[in-house]
């Protein structure tokens, strides 16, 4: 009902708020997700580099011996 009263634009106005509101908030859930996803892949990086540093501290004693006997 699209009536040229104040009612009608106020309605109007509500309804672009809305829409308004509705793209804010699908936007701020992609941004959240987005952000998961990175502080995942960090979380990930970073237990990468934890067990290549325990990986690396044997290997080093072993190929130290190894080159001396």
């Amino acid at each position: 009902m699209d009536t040229a009263d104040e009612i009608g634009q106020l309605a109007q106005s509500f309804n672009q708020m809305l829409d308004s509101l509705n793209s804010a908030s699908s936007k701020l859930k992609e941004s959240q997700s987005q952000l998961i996803q990175s502080e995942k892949m960090g979380a990930l990086g970073l237990m990468t580099a934890g067990i290549a540093h325990e990986l690396n501290n044997p290997m080093m004693g072993i190929l130290i011996i190894s080159s001396i006997v």
